[in-house]
């Protein structure tokens, strides 16, 4: 995963950690702030649920998931 580009496109939409964990929820999708950060650091994966709602929020185009996500 290239947190890098994530990190990028969260700045660029204007979207900050807790509100891009607000729109997860409101998605279904119930991340922790430790689980979002492990995520970030590479500990941990996201799933793929998480990703498409990631990619759905920031609206990201599929080569941009595809370098964000499966580099």
């Amino acid at each position: 995963m290239d947190t890098n580009k994530l990190k990028s496109k969260l700045v660029y939409n204007k979207i900050d950690p807790s509100t891009l964990l607000d729109s997860l929820k409101e998605k279904g999708i119930n991340i922790s702030k430790s689980s979002y950060y492990k995520r970030m650091r590479g500990e941990v994966e996201f799933s793929l649920s998480e990703i498409r709602s990631i990619a759905d929020i920031l609206e990201l185009t599929p080569e941009e998931i595809m370098d964000i996500f499966f580099n």
